[in-house]
């Protein structure tokens, strides 16, 4: 009988003692106790991704009905990889990790451990291995249409469908080059595994057949970028023509000054 006293009271105490869990809520979902490992998904360099746990837990601690965990840290990562820990106290807690801008496409290991401060509620710690999938395949763009045709001065609008597949939201800067005295740039955020339409203007003042490179890049890294070729058609319109009265009428009859005023008053409302 004393025997099985004695074997009761040690179950007892290995429930009041079991080992807390910390409850992973974003980029992916799941429980994870001391000495767990937990795959986080696909990333791209200089990409910066936020980890999020619940501060709250169920088990372990003194009485062995939780607590709440003070804060999570970074205890090691790659050379080059930046990190925040949470705040303290937050809920929920919120770690942020910023890849190296040139890391090689492999798997990365962090190790990060929950922290109940000063142990005062007997959590311990849960120390646990997050694993990055580093990979420039997160990243992917195309233009269409292939080719446009338009006026001298007015704008053809191609749409630039930029991919975002990883566990990171970014910034891309879109741009194009080949065309004469255009420098046009827009920025547009895309949210990580999704993707995003964007129209992307292009003007050339001049005639002719035109070959722009339309291009895209991570605000995050140079290594997540990629360009297309386009065809542009460039001739002079009666809009065009018009539009052009509204850079002066030195040329013009004195008497057609205001038929031409009227043309480019007109022009303005296509």
């Amino acid at each position: 009988m004393k025997a099985a006293y004695s074997l009761i009271l040690a179950l007892f105490a290995l429930n009041l003692c079991a080992a807390a869990e910390l409850q992973i809520m974003s980029p992916v979902t799941g429980v994870v106790q001391d000495g767990g490992e937990v795959y986080l998904g696909a990333v791209g360099p200089g990409q910066t991704l936020y980890i999020e746990a619940n501060a709250l837990v169920t088990t372990g601690g003194k009485f062995g009905q939780g607590g709440r965990w003070d804060m999570l840290e970074v205890v090691s990562a790659p050379d080059g990889w930046t990190s925040e820990n949470s705040l303290l106290y937050e809920q929920p807690l919120k770690l942020r990790l910023k890849v190296a801008s040139d890391a090689a496409d492999q798997e990365y290991m962090v190790l990060v451990r929950a922290v109940d401060e000063g142990n005062k509620e007997e959590l311990g710690e849960v120390n646990m291995k997050l694993i990055v999938n580093v990979s420039r395949d997160v990243f992917g763009m195309s233009v269409s249409p292939a080719r446009k045709e338009t006026g001298a001065g007015q704008p053809a609008s191609f749409i630039v469908t930029i991919r975002n597949d990883g566990i990171a939201s970014d910034a891309f800067e879109i741009s194009a080059s080949g065309l004469p005295a255009w420098n046009f740039r827009k920025t547009v955020f895309v949210p990580a595994g999704s993707s995003k339409e964007v129209p992307y203007d292009v003007v050339s003042g001049e005639e002719g057949e035109f070959s722009p490179i339309i291009k895209v890049r991570s605000l995050s890294s140079d290594l997540l970028s990629g360009e297309q070729n386009v065809r542009l058609g460039v001739s002079t319109s009666l809009a065009s023509d018009y539009k052009a009265t509204n850079n002066g009428l030195l040329l013009f009859p004195i008497l057609e000054q205001a038929a031409y005023s009227v043309m480019g008053l007109l022009a303005n409302l296509f």
